[in-house]
């Protein structure tokens, strides 16, 4: 190419950093639209406000947490916390069925997260379980680190 343009060496070392720089902004951007559409995923930031709430609560390590939803392990990662899935459409039969009783004791949940307000009307009026908290949870405003804020809006 510097023999097509009739560049000398010292332009074409230039062109080359240039170049370069240009591949590296756009491989930063790219990521930087990745993540930021990888964590306005609902499941993400649900997961951080159930494990901040199941932090406050103060569990002991021997019980169980039922959820509703069907992804348990970022929210065992983030808590340390043993969580097995219950299906909502699987609670309602256990409650239709009279088995929720058993069927809580068998895995030994002692908590419920992320059932619909019904629905964990339902399971504590039949069972001696603790909410936690039911799926009505807002989206909360996360705050990143200065300097990472501050690069990530140097690259929009």
């Amino acid at each position: 190419m510097a023999q097509y343009l009739n560049w000398s060496s010292g332009k074409k070392n230039i062109f080359y950093a240039v170049f370069c720089c240009l591949i590296i902004y756009q491989f930063v951007l790219a990521t930087h639209v990745i993540f930021g559409r990888l964590y306005d995923n609902e499941i993400i930031w649900k997961d951080r406000v159930y494990a901040e709430l199941i932090k406050q609560k103060n569990i002991p390590d021997e019980a169980v947490i039922a959820i509703a939803e069907n992804v348990p392990y970022d929210l065992n990662f983030l808590t340390d916390k043993s969580i097995v899935v219950f299906r909502p459409d699987t609670v309602k039969k256990l409650i239709a069925q009279d088995k929720i009783v058993k069927a809580f004791a068998d895995f030994n949940v002692k908590y419920i997260l992320g059932y619909s307000p019904e629905l964990t009307e339902e399971i504590l009026s039949k069972t001696k379980i603790e909410n936690i908290s039911d799926n009505n949870i807002s989206k909360p405003q996360f705050s990143g680190y200065n300097n990472q804020m501050w690069f990530m809006n140097l690259v929009k």
